[in-house]
């Protein structure tokens, strides 16, 4: 893939992960998660919505979906917002939630959805620029990670969607829990084009994967989310969903190197023949074994360039 920063690095796609995170850090961050009563879950509207919208499409009422987005002002701000996106192309303006419905289609509702509840995790007052910078790597590493499920024969790829969206969570988490330090790991990895989990590393002896995975058993999300996030910047042998934390491995370094990162493009060593992660995807799903993986790659680079748009216009709107 070719590479368009003046400043980046080059270092190989993770396969194991042999360290442990620094206990005494590690510890301090556990017992600022028990205490924190501000870090806000996913709120009363859209909590019931996402339930709603995960039953079948034939038992779904679409007044029912709009009464829900009615409730939430920022989300059906948000809704028009994206409905009257020339991504779109519909020619007339659209005024209403039911409108917006209509033309958006249930997947993107859910997506819209999600989307809105990370961005309630942002701290206030934080640099929004470079926050928005993080979430839209995250709908990017999911909207990317559920189309390559799709491909590969993966049971349920919507649960693999929602697992890569939050495969981050843990950079929200250490915003929190020590804004001032975090700032300058993220300035830094950002003048120096390095990966924020080396300089957390560095700094704390810990990372976001780590601190995540504490808030995630705290919400009691599910176990392969978790593993996700624990996981996702070094597959663990004994994951017991190593197809699924591979997949998204694969996705978030597909993004990173795209430039849908965190600010930066990134020049990673993603050689496909030999990828210890597809390894691990054809090792615990023997079926992908037939997949072409090279070709399917570029499918997916290709489909970033629709991903990018999309992002955009779900975060970059005032």
């Amino acid at each position: 893939m070719a590479n368009t920063a003046t400043n980046s690095f080059k270092r190989p796609l993770a396969d194991t992960v042999n360290r442990a995170p620094s206990a005494n850090r590690l510890e301090q961050f556990g017992r600022q998660i028990d205490s924190l009563e501000s870090m806000p879950g996913i709120n009363a509207i859209l909590q019931p919505l996402l339930s709603y919208l995960q039953k079948p499409f034939e038992q779904q009422d679409m007044q029912r979906i709009v009464d829900l987005i009615s409730h939430d002002n920022s989300l059906t701000a948000q809704c028009l917002h994206m409905a009257n996106s020339p991504l779109f192309g519909h020619w007339q303006q659209i005024r209403t939630p039911r409108a917006a419905v209509a033309a958006l289609g249930l997947q993107r509702m859910r997506d819209i959805a999600l989307s809105c509840c990370m961005l309630r995790l942002l701290p206030e007052g934080a640099d929004q620029n470079h926050l928005a910078v993080l979430w839209e790597h995250s709908l990017a590493c999911a909207l990317l990670s559920r189309k390559l499920a799709r491909r590969i024969g993966i049971h349920d790829p919507e649960e693999v969607y929602i697992a890569a969206l939050l495969h981050d969570l843990g950079l929200m988490v250490n915003l929190r829990l020590a804004p001032d330090e975090f700032r300058e790991i993220l300035l830094r990895a950002l003048s120096e084009h390095r990966a924020l989990e080396e300089l957390e590393l560095a700094a704390w002896g810990c990372t976001h994967c780590d601190t995540g995975g504490l808030l995630a058993s705290r919400w009691e999300l599910p176990p392969m989310v978790i593993d996700v996030i624990q996981h996702h910047h070094g597959v663990s042998a004994t994951s017991e969903f190593r197809a699924i934390v591979a997949l998204i491995a694969i996705c978030d370094q597909l993004c990173r190197a795209s430039g849908l990162g965190y600010g930066f493009q990134e020049e990673l060593s993603l050689d496909w023949e030999r990828s210890p992660l597809v390894a691990a995807i054809k090792e615990d799903r023997p079926a992908s074994s037939t997949v072409h993986w090279p070709k399917l790659i570029e499918e997916l680079t290709a489909y970033l360039s629709e991903v990018r748009k999309l992002v955009s216009v779900l975060f970059r709107f005032k």
